[in-house]
């Protein structure tokens, strides 16, 4: 072997080196930021960035890398690629398979639940109604269901999508059940800002009487902790922007969990919760309740934006009483939110 070939050879290893190199140091990374996001977020501004920004985003090194190590028959830099990719697309960005679980006896009775942000008068009622008649459900829990100037007349407008059935609505949370209501209820999450009516968020809370028993439904729509347009506005005080929006989510998240202290019996908790499934406020929701979605769906279950789902943020959560059965999320047209379709089986009616 020449000198030419010797300085081609030695060239060669230390690429090899430098792209297993920077591929070991992607995958901590990728580790440090999902210990972060799991364990930091919603505690810290900065971890509540990254927990809050599209999961999906940390992929992008890994992908040249996984391309590069697979040019240069790297092994080593090949499996760490393909682990980082496996912890992203899998963990990080909240890849979900059906938990095995015993089934609900034939005679339980069944309840559809579809939980869907409807993006006020800039959505389509049409296409709202085109979900109501395909999925068929009993109960409707929609988030963004008001229009700022005409309230009233927006809330007829949804009521009439419900021929015969039962309806409250408050802040921007519509409730609707094809059984009756023994009684509603609407209680603030946190004071409006009265020069900002956008501001407002209502508990809204129906005890259902169906023909099986009473269940109570309660629907809320969170804050969203930030915007694309925030970002860029307040890039210079992003600290303070985040830190803000964090302790007025977690108010939100104490007056739900003290209304909840009180509400008997089997509970189903909707709506858009502007949370990712990770984070210390999905973990405190899902301490006394379960996620449909995390127990019977299949796949990511992002619900936004519509047109480039990157986000699971509407839910459907359950008391010990239900078996989940079903849990799916529809396709694009109505809103910038894909609706969320939820079965259940009442096994414990007390």
């Amino acid at each position: 072997m020449g000198s030419t070939d010797q300085e081609r050879a030695a060239t060669q290893v230390r690429r090899r080196r430098l792209v297993s190199l920077i591929s070991g140091a992607c995958w901590l990374g990728i580790l440090a930021v999902w210990g972060v996001t799991r364990g930091v977020a919603e505690s810290a501004w900065w971890g509540s960035l990254l927990l809050y920004l599209p999961q999906a985003g940390y992929a992008l090194p890994v992908l040249p890398l996984l391309l590069l190590s697979a040019r240069q028959r790297n092994r080593t830099a090949l499996a760490i690629n393909t682990a980082s990719l496996l912890v992203v697309a899998g963990p990080m960005m909240g890849f979900n398979l059906p938990r095995p679980r015993y089934p609900a006896p034939p005679s339980a009775p069944r309840v559809r639940v579809l939980a869907y942000n409807i993006l006020g008068p800039r959505g389509s009622l049409e296409e709202v109604r085109e979900h109501v008649r395909s999925y068929r459900p009993d109960v409707v829990v929609f988030s963004e269901a008001r229009h700022y100037r005409q309230d009233a007349r927006f809330f007829r407008e949804l009521t009439a999508l419900f021929p015969g059935w039962h309806s409250t609505c408050a802040a921007d949370v519509f409730v609707a059940s094809r059984w009756a209501f023994r009684e509603t209820h609407h209680t603030p999450l946190i004071p409006a800002d009265v020069t900002d009516p956008s501001t407002e968020r209502e508990i809204v809370h129906a005890a259902v009487r169906a023909p099986f028993g009473e269940f109570q439904v309660v629907g809320v729509h969170f804050r969203a902790p930030m915007y694309p347009i925030t970002l860029r506005k307040e890039r210079h005080r992003l600290d303070r922007y985040l830190n803000h929006t964090g302790a007025e989510r977690t108010r939100q998240l104490r007056a739900l969990e003290q209304y909840l202290l009180k509400v008997r019996g089997p509970v189903l908790l909707c709506g858009d919760f502007n949370t990712p499934p990770a984070g210390r406020i999905y973990s405190r929701l899902t301490q006394g309740y379960r996620d449909a979605f995390s127990e019977v769906g299949l796949g990511w279950g992002y619900t936004y934006p519509s047109s480039f789902p990157l986000l699971r943020i509407d839910y459907v959560f359950c008391s010990a009483h239900w078996n989940t059965l079903r849990a799916v999320v529809g396709p694009k047209p109505g809103s910038d939110h894909r609706p969320l379709f939820v079965e259940l089986a009442l096994h414990d009616a007390r």
